[in-house]
Parts: C-alpha cells; structure tokens; sequence
C-alpha cells in the first residue's frame, strides 16, 4: 500500500537542484564561456554571502563584453552585497565612475582606485612638501576631497615608500598641519608593514645593523615600534609567514 509513496518520494529526493556549493563551482566553470549565464546561476544561490561571492568573480567577467548587465547583475543582489559587488567590479575594471554605483563602498571605492595609480602621476623622487599641489589635483579628479586625510595617506604612503632611508622628518616639510599628521602618521603605519614584509621574506631584523631596506633616519617614534616589534615577533622564527606576492606601495618590491 505504501510502496507507490515511498517510491514517490525516493524520486524526488533524486531530482533535487544542486547543492550551493555544486552551483558555486558550476558557475564559476560556466563564466569561462558563458558568463551571462553564470550569473543567472549566481543569483539562483541560496546563501546570501555565496551569492555575493559567486557574483563578485562572475560579474566582471561580464563586464568585459556587457558593462551594463554586469552592474545590473550587481544591483540584483540587493543590499548589501550589490554595493559591495560593484565596488568589486570597478576595482577590476580599474574605472572609478562605477564608485558612483557602489552605495555604502561608494568613498572606499574612489580611495582604493586612487591609491592604486599613483604611481602613474607621483615622480621619482618626490618628498613630502613638493607634492602636495599636485596630489591635491588628483585627489580631487579621482572624485575624493582635499580635505580627507586618507587621500593624503594614500599619497605619502607612496612617497615615504621610495626614501632610502625612511625620513619621518621630512614630513616636517608640509605646511598644511593637517596632511603632516597624516604623513607622520603613514610613516609609522608604512615602516610596521615593512617590517612585517621584511621578515616574511627571511631578513635579519632582530639586531642593527638593520638591512638597508629597514634603515631609518633616527626618529624616537620609528625606533620605539622597532623595539616593540623585536620583543613581540622579529625575533620569533615561528612569527615568518610566507611572503605575499608582489611589494609595498613604492617600496619597490
């Protein structure tokens, strides 16, 4: 009597859609030739933050044949993850009049793709209180304010990156007593991840002399996060992480 229903329901259990992360890999797979229609399986997900994963790889490679379903593709994760997606989407593209479209990520947007091309515009060379006029220019074409001192991080992160040695007091130089907090400011934050990149590629910074790439002009603030970072994991062997691919904002590698 019952056989008919368990049958029924043993075949409809086989005729069950994928499970999300079969879709997410499909998907992915599909984009390589189709992938408007890899989308369409993104959007069929049914965890939120996979669907905003799968899109976020999916979508600029739409955007290379079909820029306006890509953004559309964006828009219909809904918020959060359609502001996020498009801000992933300009990111690749390297276009800041999508930053526009990014809702909430819209400012983060504008800064991530200034910050990624200064090295178009920012000469050898350059030093803190030469490049402010300049920097302010592009600062303002890249759709950010003068007056958000992120933008100016951005800019002396690049340039303290090319001094050998590090000079945190050239940053003295800057007239502006807001843009010379930020760059004293940078100089600590660039110096950390210096040190950080340094010793995940295997350089000796337990003792001086430091490597050339570590020397500093003398300054209390640098020598202080030194001495810090010595007794916290520059001495650690087991602190080395494998180190990244590619180099520091203008640090050359």
């Amino acid at each position: 009597m019952f056989f008919p229903l368990l049958l029924l329901v043993a075949c409809s259990k086989s005729d069950d859609t994928m499970s999300d992360p079969q879709a997410f890999t499909r998907a992915l797979a599909r984009a390589e030739v189709d992938p408007r229609a890899a989308t369409e399986l993104c959007l069929d997900l049914g965890e939120p933050r996979m669907r905003a994963a799968c899109m976020s790889e999916v979508a600029p490679r739409l955007a290379k044949s079909d820029r306006s379903a890509a953004l559309t593709a964006c828009a219909a994760l809904g918020a959060p993850h359609g502001a996020d997606c498009t801000f992933r989407l300009a990111e690749t593209l390297g276009d800041s009049t999508l930053c526009a479209q990014a809702g909430e990520f819209a400012d983060d947007c504008h800064l991530h793709l200034f910050s990624e091309h200064l090295r178009d515009w920012i000469p050898a060379g350059a030093r803190p209180g030469n490049v402010e006029a300049v920097a302010a220019s592009w600062i303002l074409d890249a759709g950010l304010s003068p007056d958000d001192p992120r933008a100016w991080s951005a800019v002396y992160r690049w340039v303290l990156g090319q001094q050998r040695p590090l000079d945190r007091a050239s940053c003295d130089n800057i007239l502006d007593p807001m843009k010379r907090d930020a760059c004293r400011m940078t100089a600590l934050a660039h110096y950390n991840d210096l040190l950080n990149h340094l010793r995940d590629k295997g350089e000796q910074l337990c003792q001086d002399p430091l490597p050339p790439r570590a020397q500093f002009v003398e300054d209390p603030d640098l020598r202080a996060l030194l001495i810090e970072r010595r007794g916290k994991d520059l001495c650690d062997p087991n602190a080395v992480r494998p180190a990244p691919a590619g180099g520091l904002p203008g640090a050359g590698g």
